[in-house]
């Protein structure tokens, strides 16, 4: 027996404590009714169950912000079926008007309601919100000023004039139409009168086009003073035709001089159609650029997004590809300069990029046909005027013989500027023994030196460059047509994140339904209807809706005509409005959907979560009971083993 260390009652505590713990720790998960409450419960499962406690919170709070996008749908559809109800008013309006029982009295009180319902739609446009935000008035943040062509194996319908378009001519009085992709519009000419300056008349002559057809497509003007017009939709079914008087289409430079001259030439369609989408060839894709894009702008290219930043304002602090718009002189960088460095940045899956460059048909005319008929064998005589000026490996073709345009003297040497390629053209022409050159400058004149008997042609490939970037992807097939493009979206944008993770977002668009948009009011008398015979009134008497001052012009229903055309207008408004709204039910739709599903992986995620963490009440309230026994009784037998020391004490006494 000893009495210097108690072995049993050592035994007896170290196991009386370890049921202790037990029991402590089986209280706490009945407690707190998690299996899971400290890492050392289970280091795995509660690496599990964190993560799945942020995908689970993560779902709950975008269930809400899809909620929360459907009510902003819900919002934007609701003012768009009151603006539906006014425009079919007011074309119920011009359908009275267009009668011819209505007295002009009645035409007045008519536009007067016009006035009033058009000042309406704009104020439900620039007047409905969401949390602050208008829903219904555009895109109102800064603006990269560009127009996109996705990424296509096809086309778009295109047409280039042939000829420069002649910034001198009167056409007020001519008559043009221009149809893309079935929709025809009417070009105004009023004000292509020739009263104005030629650079300002041609600058003209493109916005009246791009007035008519709005965003069915683009007009440019080149540098060569050509006009390039390309439809915004791609593929086999994009087609363009322009309809007009021969004077309309020559003052374009969609007729010759020389078939506008023709009186019995009766003036022809000018027509075009793009190139089907197929899985062969590598997808191409255009950024263009109208003019200088503002800071705070974006491109989006593929998985890059580009931010454009005035470091004349402030240095740049986001976390997107800079373009500073400020050449570091506190002066605007030339587009040029913009369109250099991007082409000068890599893309994940772009291949190429360049800066666009289209063919721009040589002036060619006949000024004495060649004959080589017995006994007069007369040797023809041309002129020819090049554009632009060329490029190495550009090329132009003369009544069959080619000349190349080079950077050396291995071919028609490209000189200093247009003047000094001429020269070297001329001399190449005088070389090569076919031609002469007998009228040296731009145009060209020259002459046959044997009589050929057939008139000959002038083809070339020379181009000119345009403000537009040309992305060519790098795999074959539709794979390239994946690559996403985007400038600044017309429509307002919100993005509704719908997943617990970065990148698990949606993106939502608003159309704008301002009266302007909707061509049944005008900032200008002259605005473009792009309906034939529909005109605008020359007094303002529609409002922003948000204030008293007169903004806008409404259309004109003060006479049969106007009041007829009138009806089309609405009728493509109430169109336009329809297929807004189709496309927010169905976004809707979606949504509801996409909520459903949330809810749905949120509920299976706590039951998985709930698997992991929560304790087993029934199996832990056992495991305390054995535990309480355990530790009564390991009470019970320390003080038995404390007792054992005092039977020494009985040996002692004896």
């Amino acid at each position: 027996m000893r009495i210097n260390h108690n072995i049993p009652a050592l035994n007896a505590h170290r196991i009386l404590s370890r049921n202790n713990n037990s029991a402590s720790e089986t209280m706490e998960r009945l407690s707190s009714g998690r299996r899971i409450n400290r890492a050392k419960d289970d280091a795995a499962g509660m690496a599990i169950s964190e993560k799945m406690k942020t995908q689970i919170r993560g779902l709950r709070k975008a269930s809400q912000n899809t909620l929360d996008g459907i009510s902003l749908i819900q919002t934007a559809e609701g003012a768009m079926n009151e603006v539906h109800s006014m425009l079919q008013r007011m074309r119920e309006l011009a359908v009275q008007s267009a009668n011819g029982t209505t007295t002009d009295d009645d035409r007045e009180a008519i536009q007067s309601e016009i006035d009033q319902l058009t000042s309406e739609v704009n104020r439900i446009a620039n007047g409905t919100e969401f949390n602050t935000r208008n829903l219904l008035r555009g895109n109102e943040g800064p603006n990269s000023n560009t127009t996109v062509h996705r990424m296509s194996t096809g086309e778009a319908a295109t047409i280039v004039s042939p000829h420069q378009i002649k910034g001198d001519a009167d056409l007020s009085s001519e008559d043009m139409t221009i149809t893309i992709d079935g929709e025809e519009r009417v070009i105004r000419l009023a004000s292509i009168d020739g009263s104005s300056s030629e650079e300002e008349q041609k600058d003209k002559m493109v916005e009246v086009i791009n007035d008519a057809i709005g965003d069915l497509g683009n007009a440019i003007l080149t540098s060569s003073g050509n006009i390039e017009i390309r439809s915004t939709s791609v593929g086999g079914n994009s087609n363009i035709e322009i309809e007009g008087t021969k004077l309309a289409l020559h003052g374009f430079g969609l007729m010759s001089e020389e078939d506008y001259n023709d009186s019995d030439l009766k003036a022809q369609p000018i027509t075009a159609r793009g190139k089907a989408e197929v899985d062969t060839g590598y997808a191409e894709g255009s950024i263009l650029f109208d003019e200088i894009p503002e800071a705070g702008s974006t491109l989006t290219i593929g998985g890059t997004k580009i931010e454009f930043f005035d470091s004349s304002v402030e240095p740049y602090t986001g976390s997107y590809r800079p373009i500073d718009i400020s050449d570091g002189d506190g002066n605007p960088r030339d587009l040029e300069e913009i369109i250099d460095i991007i082409t000068g940045m890599d893309f994940a899956g772009i291949d190429s990029i360049e800066r666009d460059r289209i063919s721009t048909p040589v002036n060619f005319e006949v000024i004495t046909p060649s004959d080589n008929t017995a006994g007069s064998e007369v040797e023809g005589v041309y002129s020819f005027e090049l554009l632009s000026q060329p490029v190495a490996g550009e090329t132009i073709t003369i009544g069959g013989v080619e000349f190349t345009f080079t950077n050396d003297d291995s071919g028609v040497e490209i000189g200093a500027d247009l003047d000094a390629t001429i020269a070297n053209l001329e001399t190449a022409i005088g070389d090569e023994g076919t031609f002469t050159a007998t009228d040296i400058g731009n145009p060209i004149t020259i002459t046959e030196t044997t009589a050929s008997g057939t008139d000959i042609t002038v083809e070339s490939t020379v181009g000119t460059y345009v403000d537009r970037i040309v992305f060519t992807a790098t795999e074959e097939g539709f794979a390239g047509q994946s690559i996403f493009l985007e400038g600044t979206p017309k429509e307002f944008v919100a993005n509704l994140q719908i997943g617990p993770n970065q990148g698990q977002g949606f993106r939502l668009s608003v159309g704008d339904i301002r009266a302007v948009q909707l061509n049944i009011s005008s900032e200008t008398p002259d605005g473009n209807t792009g309906v034939r015979g529909a005109s605008y009134r020359q007094v303002k008497g529609v409002t922003d809706g948000l204030s008293e001052g007169m903004v806008e012009h409404s259309l004109n229903v003060s006479d049969e005509e106007s009041a007829t055309a009138a009806i089309t207008v609405y009728n493509n408004a109430i169109i336009q409005v329809a297929q807004l709204r189709g496309e927010l039910g169905a976004i809707q739709n979606r949504l509801e959907y996409t909520s459903a599903n949330l809810d749905n992986t949120m509920e299976n995620m706590t039951a998985a979560l709930s698997r992991i963490e929560d304790a087993d009440m029934a199996l832990e309230m056992s495991e305390y009971t054995k535990m309480n026994v355990m530790m009564q009784a390991g009470t019970s037998m320390l003080a038995q083993a404390n007792q054992q020391p005092q039977m020494v004490l009985q040996l002692l006494q004896g």
